[in-house]
């Protein structure tokens, strides 16, 4: 068992350099409450779902978990519909994608604890959200 909010800062520890060279307001809202998973294994999936808001965001990025939702949200620009349907199929690369294997692997090893991924335009940006159990 780990809490969010320790799984979230241990990841985040990789990235603040990085977010503070940008320049990108970083806020995080965690309702705190403890989950049973590989810790290696979904701070992983966390990684990669981080690294594309730090990499896609124009000036914030959010982190938040109220209730059984954990959001990761950024201010990029919008999804289009093909990278809607295709960004977690394995060797997709939208565009400014790396390698195309950190989302489609992330949202393996969240369904593999039981957990839900999904991804929408919001107005302001782009949310990436996990239903725990």
């Amino acid at each position: 068992d780990i809490s969010i909010q320790e799984l979230i800062g241990d990841t985040l520890d990789a990235f603040y350099m990085e977010i503070q060279n940008r320049g990108t307001k970083l806020n995080v809202d965690i309702e705190d409450r403890f989950i049973h998973v590989d810790i290696d294994q979904m701070q992983r999936a966390i990684t990669n779902i981080i690294s594309n808001a730090v990499r896609y965001a124009k000036t914030q990025i959010m982190i938040t978990c109220k209730g059984n939702v954990l959001t990761i949200w950024n201010d990029g620009l919008h999804l289009s519909e093909g990278d809607k349907k295709k960004m977690f199929d394995r060797f997709y690369m939208g565009e400014g994608g790396s390698t195309g294997i950190g989302l489609s692997l992330a949202k393996e090893i969240i369904e593999q604890h039981g957990f839900e991924i999904k991804a929408d335009n919001l107005e302001d940006g782009v949310c990436f959200m996990i239903m725990l159990k």
